[in-house]
């Protein structure tokens, strides 16, 4: 990965927490997830290449702290990639908590993707 994309994605990341600490909407997050992406990203950098950690965090934690309508988690493992990978919403905040990441008020492990199916 060459150094322009790896900035990109570490600049679209405070975007992100930025957006999160000023207390933007659920709906403004909603631009902000892109889960085709994200489930690549996981696919390739949590199951492929599952020595590259940093890049695996980084893209469990922006699929968990996203919301919206509906979170940016349901969206990214309702995507066909992660499906035939057999990653659920569960497995995905289990990565979560390994990336050792903190969520004000911590990780909702309860999260029922499936209220929010298509």
């Amino acid at each position: 990965m060459d150094h322009l994309h790896l900035l990109l994605i570490l600049l679209s990341s405070m975007v992100v927490a930025v957006s999160a600490a000023n207390g933007t909407t659920g709906e403004q997050d909603v631009d902000f997830c892109s889960p085709t992406s994200l489930a690549s990203r996981i696919h390739l950098s949590c199951v492929e290449e599952k020595k590259n950690l940093f890049l695996c965090c980084q893209a469990v934690i922006a699929a968990v702290d996203m919301g919206g309508d509906v979170p940016c988690l349901c969206r990214v493992v309702a995507e066909r990639r992660l499906i035939a990978d057999g990653l659920s919403a569960n497995d995905l905040l289990m990565l979560f908590v390994q990336c050792n990441a903190v969520r004000p008020g911590g990780a909702n492990l309860e999260v029922d993707c499936a209220a929010h199916a298509r």
